[in-house]
């Protein structure tokens, strides 16, 4: 595809241009290659001629998260916790009265499980029966958050410190199953997740309210 801007006129890759190898005289070389790459799942890199070893050969995977959540560790406080844009602030705003706008995709997975899947994937020898993808998401209803809120934080529901919001959910298709079974794990449901969220900020207002007294 040839683009001309005030820049000048430049030859830019099409999808077509990346499902092939040849594709290797511009300076876009290395994202057609590696995209063809990764969908082959196997290639091989010069490593260390000197030595007498011509290539290192790899496998590459593909890791389809959902919506993650759970403790996030870099929030210091409660206020940053319900505000910041990510996937834990869209779930906490939903029990601090703040309605989201747009409807989130019912998948998810907690923050633990990807990083467990992530070690088992590096740490598995590939094989013709190794898949190179893997999904890694549960289907949620977005209304059990605040099921999830009544029945475990009563106490703070009725003080009003967790109330209910919108958070509509967007239907999808999505089976994990392969994923699980390929890996031997299973993923934890969705209640442990907001429990993990809200007790995170929970912890968060507690500490603070602490060290100011």
């Amino acid at each position: 595809m040839r683009v001309t801007s005030c820049l000048g006129t430049r030859e830019f890759p099409t999808q077509r241009s990346w499902t092939s190898l040849a594709f290797v005289r511009t300076s876009w070389a290395s994202l057609p290659s590696s995209k063809t790459r990764q969908e082959n799942g196997v290639g091989s890199v010069p490593w260390c001629p000197a030595a007498g070893v011509a290539t290192m050969s790899f496998s590459v995977a593909t890791v389809a998260p959902g919506y993650v959540y759970g403790r996030d560790e870099r929030v210091l406080s409660a206020e940053a916790a319900v505000t910041k844009d990510s996937s834990p602030g869209i779930l906490l705003r939903s029990v601090k009265g703040i309605d989201c706008s747009v409807p989130i995709h019912g998948g998810y997975v907690h923050i633990d499980d990807l990083a467990e899947l992530y070690l088992r994937v590096l740490q598995r020898e590939p094989d013709a029966q190794t898949p190179s993808s893997f999904g890694a998401c549960a289907l949620v209803d977005y209304a059990d958050v605040w099921r999830v809120a009544e029945k475990e934080y009563s106490t703070a529901v009725a003080a009003g410190v967790l109330t209910r919001a919108t958070l509509p959910t967007l239907p999808i298709a999505y089976d994990s199953s392969e994923t699980e079974k390929a890996l031997g794990m299973t993923f934890r449901p969705f209640e442990d997740a907001v429990k993990d969220v809200v007790d995170f900020y929970l912890e968060r207002l507690e500490a603070e309210k602490a060290s100011s007294s």
